[in-house]
């Protein structure tokens, strides 16, 4: 428990959120500003988004790679029907710098583990890529076609599946506040996705937004 809250402690004061790899062209960081939380888009990469192409109705995406042994209860994978998604969920805390990791394949989803876990009170978070250098589809590259009501699975460790459903997607820009992405207190379980939209900037190296997807837990 005391590492969770400090975490979230931690997170609070200064999160930072990124997108990053050797190759990856994205890094997404939400930091805090005085009085509030603001999205800051940069880049790893000067080369800029690769054209990704579509994905058809039939097909998935996703990945199969086989998660590392986890506590109970933990995230393994997200499955989302209405965009083809289905995928591996990595667990990641903060890096040395304050950010919090990453997905290391543009197929899988990062959920950080410092915070609530899916399906406890609180807003759990889950990022994932848009796009990945070379052409790569990002798992979430359809993100933004999700609407509310649309449907959010996360499968645990247990076995077991919790269902959400979509009430707002949101775009931030660079100057937002984005308190609410992180932080809830109305005592229901949130799960709130993320990844990059807006416009390349190639002379600022960065996405122009974020997009968020909240989604709430579905309760009997």
């Amino acid at each position: 428990m005391a590492v969770i809250v400090l975490g979230i402690a931690v997170a609070y004061v200064s999160f930072l959120i990124r997108f990053e790899s050797n190759t990856s062209p994205e890094i997404a960081r939400v930091t805090a500003d005085a009085d509030a939380w603001r999205i800051v888009l940069a880049s790893s990469s000067a080369a800029g988004p690769a054209d990704s192409p579509g994905i058809g109705s039939s097909e998935v995406r996703g990945s199969s790679s086989t998660n590392e042994v986890l506590p109970d209860g933990t995230p393994v994978r997200i499955k989302i029907l209405a965009i083809h998604v289905n995928a591996a969920v990595q667990r990641v805390a903060l890096a040395e710098d304050g950010s919090m990791g990453v997905p290391a394949l543009p197929t899988d989803v990062a959920w950080y583990s410092l915070g609530p876990k899916p399906g406890q009170i609180g807003s759990a978070v889950l990022a994932g890529h848009v796009d990945w250098y070379g052409g790569v589809t990002g798992v979430f590259a359809d993100l933004d076609t999700l609407a509310p009501g649309d449907t959010v699975v996360i499968l645990d460790d247990y076995g077991s599946e919790i269902s959400f459903v979509v009430r707002e997607v949101r775009a931030y820009g660079s100057g937002d506040d984005a308190t609410d992405v992180f932080v809830s207190t109305d005592g229901v379980a949130h799960l709130n996705l993320v990844t990059c939209t807006g416009i390349w900037d190639r002379d600022a190296g960065q996405y122009t937004k974020r997009l968020v997807v909240f989604s709430d837990r579905v309760t009997e």
